[in-house]
């Protein structure tokens, strides 16, 4: 961390008498802000962890899955065991998605598959960037309660949080009258 006044010193103290997860939440919201007005960023303390890995995944909505893969396996948060194997079958079955739809199902299929482990991706209010995390169960809950505080909300990315989801037929139909009718988004 960097002090950079009396008054950091203070937060700094403050910062390190906290529990672990709190001081977390607080390094997230942090970097969130810093990376929210960049010419501000000199009043925030480095968010990252001891250990050099980040906190949060800062995603951007025009990213490509495997820049969002490297982004999440990075995270200090990440849960080992979080399979990949699903991502061929993933990809097969949205491969005419347009960006957004595919990214925001892709992040729904990562969190379905870390909430079978017992982990929640979660998201803080985005705006134009998806900010994320993997936190307990218990976590989430106290992200949500700290959160309204700042002005700021969590949510748990599952199946069905950003994307509608229906049977294969159905979204297929869907697809063909889209193409017919000149909706298809082509990125």
């Amino acid at each position: 961390m960097r002090q950079t006044s009396h008054n950091a010193a203070y937060w700094h103290d403050y910062a390190r008498q906290q529990p672990d997860f709190e001081f977390s939440v607080r390094a997230i919201m942090a970097q969130r802000r810093a990376l929210l007005a960049p010419g501000a960023a000199e009043s925030f303390h480095d968010a990252e962890s001891p250990t050099g890995t980040a906190g949060m995944a800062v995603i951007s909505r025009a990213a490509d899955p495997r820049s969002v893969r490297e982004q999440l396996t990075s995270l200090s948060s990440y849960p080992a065991a979080l399979p990949w194997d699903w991502v061929a079958a993933f990809d097969a079955e949205h491969a005419e998605d347009g960006r957004v739809g595919h990214l925001q199902a892709f992040l729904e299929e990562i969190g379905e598959h870390a909430f079978a482990l017992g982990t929640v991706l979660a998201s803080l209010n985005s705006g134009q960037h998806y900010y994320l995390t993997f936190v307990t169960p218990a976590q989430l809950e106290q992200l949500s309660r700290l959160l309204p505080e700042h002005r700021m909300d969590v949510e748990s990315v599952r199946i069905g949080r950003w994307t509608p989801r229906m049977n294969p037929e159905q979204s297929a139909a869907i697809r063909a009258w889209a193409r017919a009718n000149g909706q298809l988004d082509p990125s």
